[in-house]
Parts: C-alpha cells; sequence; structure tokens
C-alpha cells in the first residue's frame, strides 16, 4: 500500500517507531503515522484533516494519530476526528491517537470519548497497541 505525501502542512507523514520501507508512507510493522501539525483544530481546518483522512487511508488500515501540537479542539475538530474514526471502522480499519496536550486530553474525558478511541501517552505506544489486535 503506497501513500503519497501530503500536499498541506495540516498533516505529516510521519515515520513509525520502527524502521520504514522507504517507498511508502507505512512503517514496516504496517502502521501508517500521521502528525497534526495545527495547534488548534477548528473549524478552519477540520474539514481538510477529514478529507486528507478519507482520501488516504485504504480497507484494512492502521493508522496513528499524533496530536502533540493541538491545544485546541473546537465542536468542528471533534466531528472531524468522530468523522475519521467513523470511515474507518466502515473500511475496517483502526485509528489510535498519541501525544494529547493536558487540554485536549481533558475534552476527550468529559465528552467520555476517551470512551470510544484508543489514546496512547506516546507514538511508540500507540503503534504496539495495534500488535495483536484484528481489524
Amino acid at each position: 500500500m503506497r501513500y503519497p505525501p501530503p500536499t498541506h502542512t495540516l498533516i505529516a507523514v510521519a515515520q513509525s517507531a520502527q524502521r520504514r520501507d522507504e517507498s511508502s508512507c507505512v512503517g514496516a510493522d504496517g502502521v501508517l503515522v500521521l502528525e497534526l501539525r495545527v495547534e488548534r483544530l477548528d473549524a478552519s481546518n477540520a474539514q481538510a484533516l477529514l478529507q486528507f483522512m478519507k482520501s488516504h487511508l485504504q480497507h484494512g488500515c492502521k493508522a496513528v494519530l499524533s496530536l502533540a501540537g493541538v491545544q485546541f479542539i473546537d465542536s468542528a475538530g471533534l466531528a472531524a476526528l468522530l468523522s475519521c474514526l467513523q470511515h474507518l471502522k466502515n473500511i475496517q480499519g483502526q485509528l489510535h491517537l498519541c501525544d494529547l496536550s493536558h487540554t485536549v486530553s481533558a475534552l476527550f474525558k468529559l465528552m467520555r470519548l476517551h470512551c470510544h478511541v484508543h489514546i496512547y501517552p506516546d507514538l511508540s505506544q500507540a503503534v504496539q497497541g495495534f500488535e495483536g489486535s484484528q481489524s
């Protein structure tokens, strides 16, 4: 499975915790690692995130989305993340989130989203979270 690099700075395709095949953005472990490169996930960029995810994630995809730089998520950003999760569920894929700031983590707990999405403290644990899991 090959993924072209993104054409905008909203999302960066990053290396996974393990060595990756240079011809693909998917790591040797079969996990696509994405980094959201915005401080705010809101109405101004939520649709771009959703479009990127829907156009780049294929059937059975395992992906990790790092939210390391994200300090704020509004209702449009939450809706985009939930739509991404639903899209992956529909195509038998999985999404793990990692590197949530304290503020974003508190929001996920307040909205009880932590009960519906796999959240990990860092990238390596998020990638390892796929070990033994079935899509």
